[in-house]
């Protein structure tokens, strides 16, 4: 086996040293060096919907009725969708309010004018074009959860829904079974 010049990674060893001058160290695995809000990372909003479920869960307001198997996929879902929100919520705070978002998409593109020859990859992306893409997710995502909530009963109005039809098929069960009772 021996050396990859290329990546300065010994194929034998594992063992890291520089090829050429300032090369940097290959990504670990699992490393977070180029994510830039974790919405689109299992591994950063997967166990933030477990625990935004968790908690909603064990809250008192836990509608007994989405225990029903039945609702599994589109509470999962839910919860997906919450916790891309939180994540995308995260990362467009961090530029201090409509000032800051403003800046962010009037930034100019000097990125992509910046090219090395030696580089053949994709081009950078711009912060305008992350902050962007992160307003127009977090739509997609607060659509997506507005929707699901509905569905679920989880607003007002819905929740209402969804007791008004329980207690009407309870009546009609009731009136179902007394038929029942009186014609025997």
């Amino acid at each position: 086996m021996g050396d990859t010049p290329d990546s300065g990674v010994d194929s034998t060893t594992g063992e890291w040293t520089p090829a050429f001058p300032g090369q940097r160290e290959p990504f670990k695995k699992g490393h977070t060096l180029s994510m830039v809000h974790g919405a689109n990372s299992p591994r950063r909003f997967g166990p933030l919907a477990e625990q935004l479920e968790h908690q909603a869960r064990t809250s008192e307001g836990w509608p007994p009725h989405l225990d029903n198997p039945m609702y599994r996929s589109s509470i999962k879902a839910l919860f997906r969708a919450e916790a891309r929100i939180e994540l995308l919520t995260d990362f467009l705070n961090q530029f201090d309010g409509v000032q800051g978002v403003e800046d962010a998409m009037s930034e100019r593109v000097h990125t992509e004018e910046e090219e090395d020859e030696t580089y053949t990859g994709k081009k950078r992306v711009t912060m305008t074009k992350r902050v962007s893409s992160a307003m127009e997710r977090l739509h997609r995502e607060e659509t997506l959860a507005m929707n699901l909530r509905s569905k679920l009963g989880l607003d007002p109005l819905s929740f209402s829904r969804i007791q008004a039809d329980v207690a009407r098929t309870s009546v009609d069960l009731t009136k179902l079974w007394s038929d029942d009772a009186d014609d025997s």
